[in-house]
């Protein structure tokens, strides 16, 4: 089982990398999957892995810049993992 995350995405309505998602291979269940901003603050939060971040919070773009992730999840074993990094949010 692998978490494959991008390291960048551009919301801008192109088309192409408007969201930032993650692909889980070989997980049964996506426990949760958290992006911070640079002040510890939780921007985003879901558990599923179609959604992802459109790197809005509350509505109000996010600015450019490096934020932390967090995923867990279990998989097709019954084994919990967890990844952690950062991605980019380029405008």
């Amino acid at each position: 089982p692998e978490f494959y995350v991008p390291s960048a995405f551009s919301p801008n309505n192109d088309g192409r990398n408007d969201r930032f998602e993650f692909v889980a291979a070989g997980f049964s269940k996506i426990e949760m999957f958290k992006v911070y901003n640079r002040y510890g603050q939780l921007i985003y939060s879901s558990n599923d892995p179609r959604r992802g971040w459109d790197g809005r919070f509350k509505g109000t773009d996010q600015p450019p810049g490096a934020y932390v992730w967090m995923i867990k999840g279990t998989d097709l074993n019954g084994v919990s993992h967890s990844k952690k990094g950062t991605v980019m949010l380029v405008r």
